[in-house]
């Protein structure tokens, strides 16, 4: 089962990520380097916002600044992956595909919810991871122990709005073909 389960999210990805093996160790350094470069970039751009939000705006440097923050992302997430799951799980096109291979339903569901939850973490580590990093350096609280707790959240937030949003697509589902038949 998990076997297939793997394929099958292999699969999916391979069609929206390239997914490369080997190459040169230059490229996978250089790939690697730029991926760095480019996280430490958005944490220094999310420093600078939160600091000039906090300190221009008069905005209180609290912790609820941060559940705030995190809390609405979380928000736009579920609603953005209610329509994406919406979109994959129900009317996508490459069902028909999927389904034809030897392997059960609830495997090609659990695929699709877990090619959803993937995209969730490339988009948390690009956005989340620097944003609550910003946080950690304008409250001075980077510390080990802060950075493994982002990282732990980085794995965690994720789930929810997949899961949330998978819990939603068949009632959004229902009152969009009830909504087209009137």
């Amino acid at each position: 089962m998990f076997r297939r389960i793997k394929i099958l999210t292999l699969l999916q990805l391979s069609d929206r990520i390239k997914l490369k093996k080997g190459g040169s160790i230059k490229s996978i350094l250089a790939r690697a380097g730029i991926i760095t470069l480019s996280l430490v970039l958005i944490t220094a751009i999310c420093s600078a916002l939160i600091y000039l939000l906090c300190d221009l705006m008069s905005i209180p440097k609290t912790n609820s600044l941060i559940t705030f923050v995190i809390f609405f992302l979380q928000i736009m997430s579920v609603i953005a992956c209610t329509a994406g799951l919406l979109k994959t799980l129900y009317l996508g096109k490459d069902n028909a595909i999927l389904l034809s291979y030897p392997a059960h339903h609830v495997e090609v569901f659990l695929s699709k919810i877990l090619v959803f939850y993937i995209y969730e973490f490339i988009k948390g580590v690009f956005l989340i991871l620097p944003l609550l990093l910003g946080f950690g350096i304008i409250y001075k609280m980077i510390s080990i122990v802060y950075i493994l707790m982002v990282l732990l959240m980085i794995f965690i937030l994720p789930l929810f709005p997949v899961l949330i949003g998978a819990f939603l697509t068949m009632p959004v589902l229902f009152i969009t073909r009830v909504i087209n038949k009137i």
